[in-house]
């Protein structure tokens, strides 16, 4: 028979000391077991913590909004401007009256007077409730279709615009200058005008 040694010792009782080998030592010790186990948590706490973590960096990844930009001059193979909304102001402080205008092709000249009204332009995450000034549809030579809704900003040095490949699917901008879009707008559509008087 195994006898157990019980010492007090500062009115404690000592854990028991049994002659097993060192492997039924840590398995059979209350007190190695409590050693041991807050390693086993703190490694599972960082591995839960990692996948946490990178089931979140996924899942913003999959959510981020695809942002649309505009296509470049040379990709270009026509550009119509299906709606202006032409405002006129006879002095300050008077009413503003609003010419709807209909739609016309852009000729290829002006193409890059409206670019330079719209560039340069940053994402905006943000938009805020814009005036509607137009609606353009620019085709590319490789089929693809870009919807432009473009915002009147008068009292805001910096324009703003969507864009997208339809009205439903866009991403908001902000750049180029409200005041110059809309000289470029009135060329475009004197331009038409002149060729339909010509004709």
């Amino acid at each position: 028979m195994r006898h157990i040694d019980c010492q007090r010792t500062h009115g404690l009782l000592s854990r028991p000391v049994l002659a097993l080998d060192a492997d039924a030592m840590v398995a059979t010790d209350p007190i190695a077991k409590k050693r041991f186990r807050p390693q086993f948590t703190i490694r599972t706490l960082l591995l839960l913590t990692t996948a946490v973590a990178v089931v979140l960096g996924c899942w913003q990844w999959l959510r981020r909004p695809t942002i649309y930009s505009l296509p470049r001059l040379s990709e270009i193979k026509s550009m119509k401007v299906l709606q202006f909304c032409d405002f006129h102001q006879t002095k300050p402080g008077a009413e503003i009256t609003v010419e709807v205008k209909p739609e016309i092709e852009v000729v290829k000249e002006d193409w890059k007077d409206i670019y330079d009204a719209l560039s340069p332009s940053d994402y905006d995450p943000h938009p805020a409730t814009w005036m509607g000034l137009a609606r353009i549809e620019i085709q590319a030579k490789n089929r693809k279709r870009y919807h432009l809704d473009l915002y009147n900003l008068l009292d805001d040095p910096i324009g703003a615009f969507s864009i997208g490949p339809t009205f439903e699917r866009r991403t908001y901008r902000r750049g180029g200058n409200s005041a110059q879009l809309i000289r470029a707008l009135e060329k475009a559509y004197s331009k038409t005008a002149t060729q339909k008087t010509r004709h």
